[in-house]
């Protein structure tokens, strides 16, 4: 757009990740509510995941990769010859590859997997800054992001809702098309 204003897009893979506190116990039978055609709907199962009593602690890993296409813009604040610094906003649809998530029961007292009531799209915006490296037409940064998730992370049918706000370190590599 201009020599220090411009258009971004490309791919970018984002790993979001959390850790739930927990206790192992012996499997109880809990229960999800889901909301289904104005309705709710009651499913049981087995947990071996307790979050007031337990044998022992254990610690769930809520991961999650995703695949997005930034569209954003990208300001150069500072240019040298090769080091530059650079700020940039965006947004990004993005899919949700593969996971690996837990859902909290109806009584918020167990876990059970997720994975079936990942919102598999998901539309996010972020805001970074970055120290670059340039060399001829290309460029690698690296610098904080903030990116937040506009849509809940599970399906509509799931009654909790969570919209994540991530802050986190991107290292990205880029080549100029003129």
């Amino acid at each position: 757009m201009t020599p220090r204003l411009k258009f971004k897009t490309g791919l970018q893979l984002n790993v979001r990740q959390y850790y739930i506190e927990t206790f192992q116990s012996t499997n109880d039978l809990s229960s999800l509510s889901l909301i289904n055609y104005g309705g709710v709907e009651t499913i049981s199962f087995y947990s071996p995941y307790n979050n007031n009593t337990g044998y022992r602690k254990t610690q769930l890993d809520n991961r999650i990769y995703q695949l997005s296409v930034p569209l954003g813009i990208q300001w150069d604040m500072i240019q040298g010859k090769h080091i530059g610094i650079t700020t940039e906003a965006s947004v990004q649809p993005t899919l949700t590859l593969n996971n690996n998530t837990y859902l909290l029961s109806a009584d918020y007292k167990h876990y059970t997997g997720g994975s079936d009531f990942i919102r598999k799209w998901n539309v996010n915006t972020s805001v970074g800054m970055n120290l670059t490296y340039k060399h001829g037409a290309s460029s690698w940064q690296i610098g904080p992001q903030i990116r937040y998730q506009h849509l809940p992370t599970y399906s509509n049918s799931y009654p909790i809702k969570e919209y994540l706000i991530d802050y986190g370190v991107r290292i990205g590599f880029t080549r100029q098309i003129k």
